[in-house]
């Protein structure tokens, strides 16, 4: 099927529950919403043995006919989080810290478009425009509008290389930091103007 590892270890966590429970594969939508039902956990966990269970059957339906009931079974209810977010004031704290033209273009770019980090660190100079930049991430390419501060910022840092210009190591300070806040917390959106005072 060509998966990572890791995400062969996500599907066995949830699917090895799910088959010492039921030795015989169940075909009634009953059995399986029972199961669901049942779990101990967060809204998220319970979402994630669905989605297991979901690509499982459409999986057993392809490659051996059989039939899905899974289709007939919607997903468990998720309640909507709101996530922790920076102050404009804090952003402001931020960007005049002395940084990098790395640093400052990456940050910069983040506060600006709200792209995941991801998708920031992939950017290549093909990939800035006039007026937008094109990132790839998790749902494919996509056009981005930039500000022209945020423009200016990563002009100034870009080298005559085709490699990723904002390419961060796995050692690097800068990256552990963002990848915790990646997970803890978002970057609003601020306008042009709130950011041209710290540019």
């Amino acid at each position: 099927m060509g998966l990572s590892p890791r995400t062969i270890r996500w599907y066995r966590g949830l699917l090895n529950p799910f088959s010492r429970i039921n030795p015989q594969l169940p075909q009634d939508p009953g059995t399986i919403e029972g199961f669901l039902g049942a779990l101990n956990g967060s809204d998220e966990t319970r979402h994630g043995y669905f989605r297991a269970l979901r690509a499982f059957y459409r999986w057993l339906s392809r490659r051996h006919a059989l039939v899905n009931p899974m289709e007939t079974i919607g997903p468990p209810r998720r309640r909507r989080k709101t996530p922790y977010s920076l102050t404009t004031t804090k952003l402001g704290w931020l960007l005049m810290v002395p940084l990098s033209s790395r640093d400052r273009a990456l940050l910069t770019l983040l506060i600006d478009t709200g792209v995941r980090i991801g998708e920031a660190l992939g950017l290549v100079r093909d990939d800035v425009f006039e007026e937008t930049i094109i990132v790839s991430g998790k749902t494919g390419e996509r056009e981005v509008p930039i500000s022209p501060e945020t423009k200016e910022h990563l002009i100034l840092h870009v080298s005559t290389s085709f490699e990723t210009f904002l390419r961060i190591q796995q050692s690097d300070e800068l990256f552990s930091r963002m990848r915790l806040l990646d997970k803890t917390s978002r970057l609003p959106r601020v306008s042009n103007t709130e950011l041209s005072q710290y540019c």
